[in-house]
Formats: structure tokens, C-alpha cells, sequence
């Protein structure tokens, strides 16, 4: 994995007074992105928090985890805010681990299963029921489908037995060509 883009931060940043106010004192930070980014994680809840200059929006992604809430595995959104400083989205736990944990590293076939059956999945939600567009340009005559819009092994979740549970990070979800 390519650490200098995403990925646990080498020392604990400082936390936040929007993610102390939400999780307390012990939050640990598990995830940093290139773009300052940052997500937190304490009990069964992570808050994620993008700078006021970020190019993400948590606005887009607490708006897409509603509508897949009771069609497709995803975190539950539980409060979006836009501060002063930024955006914060405060979510619920998935059960299970990250696909880039050690675990699913040193079984990466079984990995790799549980990545392309939550992408058939998601594929086989009805795209004219979505009222989101990917990024990626599609036209009618396309094989639309549901698309993550960022599908790669840090946003899928496994269950210990190495079944799929669900994705996270699901900001750019939306109607695209299935390739």
C-alpha cells in the first residue's frame, strides 16, 4: 500500500476539539489522507474531518451513506456537521476489518473475494434508482451500473470468517459504466 497517499498516520496528530467533543479523549487517529484528512476512531463510532479547503466533501458522502442505508452495506450515518474549520461526519462502526489490516494482507486471496463480491453487489443495485452521477463519464448506451467511484482494498470491510461485510469512504458512489 502506498502509505504517502493514505494510511495510519506514523505519530498520533493532535485531536481535534470537533472529534474530542464527539468520541473524547481516546480517539485514535487511523487514517491520514494527502489532502490533511483525517479519521478517528474510539468505542464504536469514527468521525472523519476534512480541513475548510479540502476538495472531499463529507456533505456529499453523509448524503450518499443515507440513500445506501437499507439497500447496501455501509456505514450509518449518524451526524454530518460543517464548522468553521472544516467538515466533520460521525458515523457507526462496521463489523469486521479493513481489508488492508494484517490480517486480510497475509490472506489476500480471501481478501480479494470478499473485495469483488461487495462490487458485484453494489452492482446489482438498480442504477435508475439512484440519484447520484460517478465522476466518470457514462452515456446511455453504457452498462450503468452502481459504482463506488473509489473501490480498492482500504474501503472494504471483511468479517473474520472472510465473508464481505461493507464499504466505507463512499463519497463518490454513483451512477456509472460498470467497466
Amino acid at each position: 500500500m502506498r502509505t504517502d497517499l493514505a494510511g495510519r498516520p506514523a505519530t498520533r496528530p493532535p485531536i481535534p476539539d470537533s472529534v474530542r467533543s464527539r468520541l473524547g479523549d481516546d480517539a485514535e487517529c487511523i487514517w491520514l489522507n494527502q489532502a490533511g484528512g483525517t479519521t478517528w476512531f474510539a468505542g464504536d463510532r469514527y468521525v472523519k474531518c476534512d480541513p475548510a479547503d479540502s476538495s472531499e466533501s463529507l456533505g456529499e458522502e453523509f448524503m450518499r451513506m443515507r440513500w445506501l442505508d437499507g439497500r447496501f452495506p455501509a456505514p450509518q450515518p449518524i451526524e454530518f456537521a460543517a464548522e468553521d474549520d472544516g467538515e466533520v461526519l460521525v458515523t457507526a462502526a462496521l463489523p469486521g476489518a479493513g481489508a488492508v489490516t494484517d490480517e486480510w494482507l497475509r490472506r489476500p486471496s480471501d481478501a480479494v473475494r470478499a473485495i469483488a463480491t461487495g462490487l458485484r453487489r453494489l452492482h446489482t443495485l438498480d442504477a435508475a434508482d439512484c440519484p447520484f452521477m460517478s465522476s466518470a463519464p457514462a452515456s446511455a448506451d453504457d452498462d450503468l451500473v452502481v459504482s463506488h467511484g473509489d473501490a480498492c482494498a482500504p474501503n472494504t470491510v471483511i468479517a473474520p470468517d472472510g465473508s464481505f461485510v461493507g464499504i466505507v469512504d463512499v463519497a463518490r458512489v454513483g451512477v456509472a459504466d460498470r467497466w
